[in-house]
């Protein structure tokens, strides 16, 4: 089972935090302060659900947020919204989440995000940009999905994104050599859009549990 907490109202100041988590602010700006300190809340009260003991959750090296042993996690946040979601390692191989406004994607940003073949479909849908933020959320739930495993820089244009509006899924399509079919393939996601936001969530699961 995933536990997830969604967060509209941030902590008042940075004393709620563990002394390792309020000693990571010292080199953040006003606002990236406000993000970290919501998103660990959130992350802390998720971990609660697993009946695990309040704790630090320290930064790694290249700011990702460093889990207890046994659990998989993601924080995300956008604007005054925040989430975290975890699980035990026994239920999920790896867990990303993406939270996005619902403001369609910056036209100059479509063919840095969209691969060629993505924007050809969207092209054909009714709210082709508002589509393309969907398919950027997306990408970013999946790439913290799979940095634990692959822990170097994935391009937007190195995994295409499949949309199945219907059942509100999505699959990755395309792979390269820095991006195995091994890591990418078992991927699964889903999307939420709801109340002014774009809510995207990717994982893989358990090799027990098969693919689903």
């Amino acid at each position: 089972p995933v536990e997830a907490v969604l967060s509209t109202r941030a902590p008042s100041g940075e004393s709620t935090l563990p002394d390792i988590e309020r000693a990571a602010l010292a080199a953040m700006q006003p606002k990236r302060r406000h993000e970290f300190i919501h998103g660990r809340t959130c992350a802390r009260a998720a971990l609660s659900m697993l009946d695990l003991p309040d704790q630090a959750i320290p930064v790694g090296t290249r700011r990702e947020p460093v889990w207890p042993d046994g659990i998989v996690g993601s924080i995300s946040h956008c604007g005054s919204l925040a989430a975290a979601a975890v699980a035990r390692r026994q239920d999920l191989g790896a867990l990303g989440i993406d939270l996005e406004s619902d403001h369609p994607l910056d036209q100059a940003l479509l063919t840095m995000i969209c691969r060629a073949e993505e924007i050809e479909r969207l092209q054909a849908s009714s709210q082709p940009l508002l589509n393309a933020k969907l398919i950027f959320s997306a990408k970013e739930s999946i790439y913290k999905c799979i940095w634990p495993t692959l822990r170097h820089f994935v391009d937007f244009q190195d995994v295409g994104i499949r949309m199945d509006t219907v059942a509100g899924t999505f699959a990755p399509l395309h792979w390269t050599d820095s991006l195995p079919n091994a890591v990418i393939q078992p991927i699964a996601g889903r999307y939420l859009l709801r109340n002014g936001w774009i809510m995207t969530a990717a994982w893989i699961p358990h090799p027990m549990n098969g693919c689903s």
